[in-house]
């Protein structure tokens, strides 16, 4: 056996060994970064959720708010955390601004007698 030979696989051994760190340290980036999201996910559902508790919304509404958030995060795996209520489809963003304000509009002679 040759001394090049020798070498030719200790090369050929080296670079093996850099190109499957390469590929796990990039599936565990990948995973690192799924996590991530999950959790800035969790973290914006939470404020939701708390936004809505905070504003004294009804069972029925909130469970309706947080199923779209779920069928959003499964269909696209990600939100943009400055539009919480932006992102939200015109009649549930309308129906927690009546939730929300409804007291208001009902000090409003106009409104007084309306129902929610």
């Amino acid at each position: 056996v040759l001394e090049g030979e020798y070498v030719f696989v200790i090369v050929d051994f080296l670079v093996g060994v850099l190109i499957f760190a390469t590929i796990i340290g990039m599936v565990g980036e990948i995973i690192t970064n799924i996590n991530a999201r999950r959790t800035e996910f969790q973290n914006h559902l939470d404020s939701i959720k708390h936004y809505m508790k905070y504003r004294a919304v009804d069972k029925k509404l909130k469970t309706r708010v947080i199923k779209w958030f779920n069928y959003v995060w499964t269909t696209n795996h990600s939100l943009d955390e400055q539009k919480i209520l932006e992102s939200l489809p015109d009649k549930l963003r309308a129906e927690i601004a009546i939730h929300v304000h409804f007291d208001a509009l009902r000090r409003v002679n106009i409104f007084e007698e309306c129902e929610p």
